[in-house]
């Protein structure tokens, strides 16, 4: 264990440099990177920066990611796949992360094309997007998610509640209640030159929207429906 821990402290710099060898308008930087037995990476303190110095944005944060090794897999490969990674309470200022998704977005769609085809689950638990303070108030969205690639298939899905933090008080969730929450489930494949979208499904209250399409190099091109239930509205 020694041995190995010793040796993802040597590589960690090498693989955070490749791993910013993108067109992302952020950069990742890792505090540390540990080994747990038998199969798992432990990796403290990672944040996504933007490049530019001069954008007051605050980093995407994780305080601590942990990912277990397919052992098969990379042997088989030759090279590491991991088949499960946790994020742990995740946190980013609502508007640096949609800026983050909107000015990335081409670039994460192929990021998201160039995965290897290993069977891969990714899970968040706790995030946190917190909302600009108004009238001495904090607010923002509490959630979790869940990411699976298996070969060309994917789904995400997941819930998001608003709270709210009163001057001096504790906090409060006007959307913790089942119905006040925002789910979504969404469902999709790769193609040589496209994402198809199977399926956006998402849900708050009583409205419900469902959609499909496709991303292309150039487009977004989305169908669906949407439905109010009014019962005892």
């Amino acid at each position: 264990m020694i041995v190995f821990n010793v040796m993802l402290r040597n590589a960690a710099p090498a693989v955070v440099a490749a791993a910013n060898r993108n067109n992302l308008t952020h950069r990742l930087a890792v505090s540390s990177v540990h080994y747990r037995f038998p199969a798992t990476v432990l990796i403290h303190e990672a944040a996504m920066y933007p490049r530019s110095t001069a954008r007051p944005d605050a980093p995407l944060y994780f305080p601590r990611i942990s990912a277990r090794i397919s052992l098969w897999q990379t042997w088989r490969n030759r090279e590491l796949t991991f088949s499960s990674i946790r994020l742990k309470r995740p946190h980013a200022g609502w508007d640096a992360f949609f800026d983050f998704v909107y000015e990335n977005f081409g670039e994460l769609k192929e990021i998201l094309k160039k995965l290897p085809r290993a069977d891969v689950e990714v899970r968040a638990a706790g995030m946190d997007l917190s909302l600009r303070p108004r009238d001495d108030r904090e607010s923002g969205f509490n959630g979790e998610l869940l990411f699976s690639l298996r070969g060309d298939a994917f789904r995400c899905r997941g819930r998001f509640a608003k709270y709210e933090i009163l001057p001096g008080g504790p906090r409060k969730k006007p959307g913790g209640a089942p119905g006040g929450q925002l789910g979504f489930d969404i469902e999709g494949h790769f193609i040589p030159k496209a994402i198809v979208l199977d399926r956006l499904v998402f849900s708050k209250d009583r409205v419900f929207l469902n959609l499909w399409g496709v991303v292309d190099e150039e487009s977004l091109r989305l169908n669906g429906f949407s439905f109010v239930d009014k019962d005892g509205l």
